[in-house]
């Protein structure tokens, strides 16, 4: 999936990206998904990482913190 990311999809793409990130041991995953992470626009990765802290800090799924 994240090969095919161009950047351009959105904030929900970069939404989806973040809650992929769970395997701990899984370092080819973790870097394939944060490349793609990086071809976000910095608005779009900043209103990203902002709906995904509630999920980052407290863990469970981003989707409930969003209205």
């Amino acid at each position: 999936m994240e090969q095919g990311i161009s950047g351009q999809e959105g904030v929900e793409a970069f939404i989806t990206l973040v809650e992929s990130l769970q395997a701990k041991d899984d370092y080819g995953a973790y870097e394939t998904t944060y490349g793609a992470l990086r071809r976000f626009p910095a608005g779009v990765a900043a209103r990203g990482l902002v709906a995904s802290l509630p999920r980052l800090v407290m863990g469970g799924s981003i989707r409930k913190y969003r209205g």
